[in-house]
């Protein structure tokens, strides 16, 4: 024997040819490697039965059990979902020959396969190349769009198969929250099909959760097989939204019931924009409808019909004018006129552009612009979607780079973030880039190579940040009334908007504009706010970019139009569901980091006290942490400016809610605001805005950075003299102005009259036309005029919250 000697751990066969020394003195010839040369005539799965495998160095005798292996070259599942091989047991015939038989399987497309062989011994043999064909028979009956993937394994399809009766189907949810008519599994015939449970009332939706698009307008193709005959069923693309929300935009196409007649409609938010009949459902209740994308904002929704055997394009064309509102992100089923026509079977294809690489964008996932609010490692994750056609397969490579220099952050070279692609003829791939640090702009680039390594092409997600997302909520002062866009804050690159109409777009006032706007709760067309400047100061002072998400209403009040519904708390036809959906939206996996907030007026016209408001106030407050899944979120509070018309007493005692909210809260700031400029009777100036902004963004700074600052100059204390004519307020810091006429006395004998007010440091005392006596009580405020001399902060001429109602003891 020759010796066996290991190296570098593994058994290496010393092996001696007959060359080796001349003259036929050598040792056993090598032993061949097994390989897989062919397979004899094509598989059929359809059929079944046996199939023979041809190659050389076959180990083992006749009759010894193989396993074969046969993987699909193009990917796509076999005899399971999914699983692209197929594995049967096989048995050794001649030397070089096994035979295997094939069990009966549906399969609608052709493909290749390559071959591999396990014998005993774990010996294996494998083909070089796809050496197998195996031979599928279209059929629209088990694959509704032709693709080549069994409708039960296909994600883009809606069979209902094997589902529970009376169980909502896999893969949907209720747009609405509980409590509405569901879709649910009903039996046809023996068949399982899905259908509206109730008469249509209420208004119903349920989204197909699988079909959600990889961007704004993008093509789709919709098959569906109905029930001939039967109740209405409805149909609705682009939704963002529903009906009984007034969210979103949808075209709708419509069954009608007992007529079997078609519609088509329009809709946006709550009102239905445009409607026509179409042709009679065709007899076998099978139709195709192709949403196209057409020149400008206009497109087309298409209706073919299953007639005679076969397809018939065109049935009915319906022309959109305006596609903005329909963007086609969500696809549902609605129960307008009752909604019991069953949906037999259901597919959603979202068409791929024909090139071979594109990187989709769209809010529900990455686009440009947008601010991915950063974990408490200080990184965030960044998804993408990879659209694709690599037949072979290939690799997509990520690189981030600052947008303004174009330097490569380290760590994020191509080289470092490489993510296989799997085969396909046309495909997605939804990759993670994850740890991406703090900062930005970032242009994030993904290239794609083919599996030979061939450049395919190069897209990036442009201007995008990682840091900081704030909602705004309230009413007028936050959406921002300022008359005019007269010298308005300046866009700055790390200032990013979650836009009214669902995207991300550079901020810029007026920042709560309500073209193209999703949610019509808060829809309106105001002028300059805070918010652009609150942004901009508070970016530029951290180097940390900030998203704003506006979701306020001018006019509206806390008790009851800001008020949580409690069946679904995210319902988008209150202003509260609507600030708690947008905001998923445009932070679906870190909630955001703050909350600014600027709002009572309503309430302190409609005389609510100050006990009323403060239970309303930290009620809201409390809701949306909750709701947003934020403990730690900060709440950043705007204490009301003045109003020429305000009935002092209520008007102070909102004041006062607002300023105990923050007081009572560690994770809060507040910001005053009676002396900023006005340009009407309630609403600020450009200037008074851009203040109101600044001072928001040292409350930022203040509770998110532990800055050295701080928003407002608190009162610490209050001390009534001994003698009971004068009373001491102290402040955190030197303070300077005051006047007589700002303060409230009263006690137990009613009112006192405030005679003098002198300031020094950080101390404010005031004297009384006689003495204090029980039950005192002091309030600061009583005035409708920003100019008044408001007690102000001696450095920075911020004002001294506004309270009521203060305790005074000696």
């Amino acid at each position: 024997m020759f010796p066996v000697r290991r190296v570098r751990g593994s058994v290496f066969a010393l092996t001696v040819l007959a060359a080796c020394g001349g003259g036929g003195g050598g040792g056993p010839a090598a032993v061949p490697v097994p390989v897989v040369l062919s397979v004899e005539a094509a598989i059929d799965p359809s059929v079944g039965g046996q199939f023979v495998v041809h190659g050389t160095g076959f180990p083992g005798a006749p009759l010894d059990a193989v396993t074969i292996r046969l993987r699909a070259t193009d990917g796509v599942g076999l005899s399971s979902c999914g699983d692209p091989e197929l594995v049967v047991v096989g048995l050794r015939s001649t030397a070089d020959t096994v035979y295997g038989v094939c069990p009966v399987f549906e399969m609608t497309r052709s493909t290749t396969a390559t071959v591999s062989l396990e014998f005993p011994g774990a010996v294996v043999a494998t083909s070089a190349s796809p050496v197998a064909s195996l031979v599928g028979v279209p059929s629209d009956l088990h694959d509704q769009d032709l693709d080549g993937v069994l409708d039960a394994c296909d994600p883009k399809t809606y069979t209902f198969d094997g589902e529970a009766l009376g169980a909502r189907p896999e893969n949907t949810s209720a747009i609405d929250g509980p409590g509405q008519p569901a879709l649910v599994v009903v039996d046809r015939s023996g068949d399982r099909a899905a259908a509206f449970s109730g008469n249509g009332s209420p208004i119903a939706y349920e989204r197909f959760d699988r079909a959600g698009g990889d961007f704004p307008q993008q093509d789709v193709t919709v098959y569906a097989d109905l029930d001939p005959t039967g109740g209405s069923i409805n149909l609705e693309l682009g939704n963002e939204g529903s009906y009984a929300g007034a969210a979103g935009g949808s075209l709708i196409f419509q069954v009608q019931s007992g007529s079997n007649v078609t519609a088509f409609y329009e809709r946006q938010w709550n009102q239905i924009l445009h409607g026509v009949v179409g042709p009679v459902l065709p007899t076998s209740g099978r139709i195709r409808l192709r949403l196209r994308q057409d020149v400008g904002f206009t497109g087309t929704l298409r209706l073919d019909g299953f007639v005679s055997g076969g397809w018939l394009n065109d049935l009915f064309v319906y022309p959109i004018a305006d596609n903005r509102p329909y963007r086609g992100l969500e696809i549902a089923a609605s129960n307008y006129g009752g909604g019991l026509r069953a949906i037999r079977r259901l597919t959603i294809v979202r068409e791929m552009p024909l090139a071979a690489f594109t990187l989709a964008k769209a809010p529900n996932r990455s686009m440009d612009f947008q601010v991915f609010q950063r974990a408490a490692n200080d990184t965030a994750s960044i998804p993408m979607r990879v659209l694709y056609r690599l037949p072979s397969g290939g690799r997509a490579e990520v690189q981030v780079a600052r947008s303004s220099s174009g330097e490569i952050v380290s760590g994020f070279e191509f080289a470092a973030h490489s993510f296989p692609l799997a085969r396909t003829a046309a495909g997605r791939a939804d990759i993670v880039l994850a740890g991406v640090p703090t900062g930005g702009n970032y242009d994030v680039a993904v290239r794609v190579f083919d599996a030979n390594g061939a450049f395919v092409g190069q897209q990036a997600l442009l201007d995008v940040g990682v840091g900081d997302v704030y909602v705004a909520a309230g009413q007028s002062n936050m959406s921002g009334y300022s008359g005019n866009l007269i010298g308005v804050e300046a866009p700055t690159p790390m200032a990013h908007l979650f836009h009214n109409d669902g995207t991300w777009k550079p901020a810029r006032e007026p920042m709560d504009d309500g073209d193209q706007q999703t949610d019509a709760i808060s829809r309106e067309f105001p002028q300059s706010s805070c918010l652009l400047a609150f942004a901009n100061a508070l970016s530029q002072r951290t180097g940390v970019p900030v998203g704003i998400v506006p979701t306020s209403l001018g006019g509206t009040n806390l008790y009851s139009q800001w008020q949580r519904y409690a069946p679904f708390h995210a319902h988008r036809v209150t202003l509260y569901g609507s600030m708690i959906a947008r905001t998923k939206l445009a932070c679906p996996t870190i909630p955001p980091k703050g909350l600014l907030w600027f709002q009572g007026e309503s309430d302190a016209l409609a005389n609510r006290t100050t006990a009323q408001y403060l239970a309303d106030l930290q009620q809201f407050v409390a809701q949306a942490r909750e709701d947003l899944a934020a403990p730690n979120l900060v709440f950043l509070c705007g204490q009301l400016g003045t109003y020429d018309a305000a009935n002092q007493p209520y008007w102070v005692g909102v004041q006062e809610a607002l300023r105990r909210t923050v007081a009572a809260d560690p994770q809060s700031a507040l910001v005053t605001a009676v002396d900023l400029a006005k340009a009407d009777s309630i609403h600020f100036s450009v200037a008074g805005y851009r203040t109101m902004g600044q001072r928001f963004a040292l409350g930022a700074r203040q509770r998110v950075f532990g800055h050295a600052v701080d928003p407002t100059n608190d009162l610490l204390s209050v001390a009534l003299a001994p003698a009971g004519t004068s009373v001491t307020l102290n402040y955190e810091r030197a303070v300077a102005g005051g006047g007589a006429a700002l303060y409230r006395a009263t006690d137990v004998g009613g009112a006192l009259t405030v005679t003098t007010v002198v300031v020094s440091g950080a101390t404010v005392t005031m004297s009384f036309n006689r003495a204090m006596g029980a039950a005192g009580r002091l309030a600061y405020g009583y005035s409708n005029v920003f100019t008044d001399p408001w007690v102000k902060d001696f450095a920075d001429a911020s004002p001294v919250p506004c309270f009521d109602a203060l305790v005074v003891t000696p």
